[in-house]
């Protein structure tokens, strides 16, 4: 609403009608899993009324006539494509805390087998439940900040922020433009 005003706030795929669409699919997902077909048909319905909110946005940004239907149902077929691949690129945060569980279980599987071979098993139990958590960890931290700084640069920012936005000007001391070096043109000296 604060980039184009109500409208905008309402039929945009980042606004009111994508919210209702991707509800309505994960409503309508939510009933097939169990097979209860009402929740799916609700779901489905919900779906359906935020994509047609979508695409009535979609089109009132074109020119309008056959070629602003064309261009309409390509960006429908976007919006519908990206809110698939969202929902699997959010996913894969999950899947690395499943690869950090299967890796600590890994680590407890070693420490409890050289834990019952006497002293030296004991130091030795400790000192690779002590490495391998903290390799675990590390590897943890590592792979989610990555992927968490891709999601909100790439995913977030390109499909959540549709206005053009403005140049950045950095601050300048009032008067001091002619000490830019940069914008002093120095002629050239033969030789």
């Amino acid at each position: 609403m604060r980039e184009g005003g109500w409208g905008t706030g309402l039929y945009a795929a980042s606004g009111g009608a994508g919210l209702l669409f991707y509800l309505g699919l994960a409503t309508a997902a939510g009933g097939l899993a169990p097979h209860r077909a009402p929740v799916a048909v609700a779901g489905a319905a919900l779906a359906a009324a935020g994509l047609a909110l979508v695409a009535v946005g979609l089109y009132r940004d074109t020119a309008g006539g056959g070629p602003g239907l064309a261009e309409t149902v390509v960006r429908l077929f976007d919006v519908v494509v990206r809110a698939g691949t969202n929902t699997l690129s959010f996913a894969r945060l999950a899947a690395f805390g499943l690869t950090h569980a299967a890796l600590a279980g890994l680590v407890w599987r070693g420490t409890t087998a050289l834990a019952g071979r006497g002293g030296a098993g004991v130091v030795g139990a400790v000192l690779l439940f002590v490495v391998g958590t903290a390799v675990t960890f590390g590897l943890e931290a590592l792979v989610a900040g990555v992927q968490a700084l891709r999601l909100e640069f790439y995913e977030l920012f390109s499909r959540l922020f549709g206005a053009e936005g403005r140049p950045f000007r950095p601050w300048r001391v009032p008067g001091a433009e002619s000490a830019d070096p940069a914008a002093k043109v120095v002629p050239c000296s033969p030789g």
